[in-house]
């Protein structure tokens, strides 16, 4: 995950307010600098998390926060100049990686459509959250695709192979649903990680 955070001596700002969050399990990437300060002269303060990767740009990892009091779990990032007696704090949520979405062909709010665009679909998976999903792009290890009380699993693709496409096609009833359940998805970013979307379905209209 990118951020953008430009430090002033009285005011700490991000460019979008909505996104003063980092994740848990993920390597953080921000952008922090002092208008009229040299980057050699800025100083981390707090986290212990936070480490300099660059001029401007540090990684914040393994970061688990500390709850406030609503309950949520936050980072206060705290940032000086060398020298002079001037800091300036954010405030971060920080978030568990939430549950991938998967869907037929990246369109989630489809749930309905004819035994050939089924047979023919592609399951892929993403983040909700556009910059999450930019910064950690999913790939489909394996699933399994129940038609009727019919089950099998794929393994290494997207797609339905060819028995499983002439299946739903021939076999596949009008209003019958199609499940595509227990998908596991990696990340060559994380690759020992295992990302695990909730189940889809999707109606035959034909």
């Amino acid at each position: 995950m990118d951020h953008k955070y430009a430090v002033v001596p009285s005011l700490a700002n991000i460019s979008n307010p909505d996104m003063y969050v980092v994740y848990k399990d993920l390597e953080n990437t921000l952008n922090i600098s002092m208008a009229g300060v040299a980057d050699s002269k800025l100083q981390i303060l707090n986290p212990k998390s936070l480490t300099k990767k660059s001029d401007g740009v540090y990684i914040m990892k393994g970061e688990k926060g500390k709850k406030n009091k609503a309950g949520a779990n936050v980072v206060d990032i705290k940032v000086g100049v060398k020298g002079r007696a001037v800091t300036s704090t954010v405030t971060f949520e920080v978030l568990k990686i939430p549950d991938p979405i998967a869907s037929f062909n990246g369109k989630p709010k489809v749930t309905r459509s004819s035994r050939k665009r089924i047979a023919t679909s592609k399951i892929m998976a993403s983040f909700a959250d556009p910059k999450l999903a930019k910064a950690l792009k999913l790939e489909i290890e394996s699933f399994v695709i129940k038609i009727g009380v019919s089950q099998r699993k794929v393994t290494g693709s997207s797609s339905f192979p060819a028995a499983i496409r002439n299946s739903i096609v021939k076999n596949a009833k009008k209003n019958s649903i199609i499940t595509i359940k227990d998908i596991v998805c990696n990340s060559k970013k994380y690759p020992k990680r295992k990302f695990l979307p909730l189940p889809i379905s999707m109606e035959v209209v034909d």
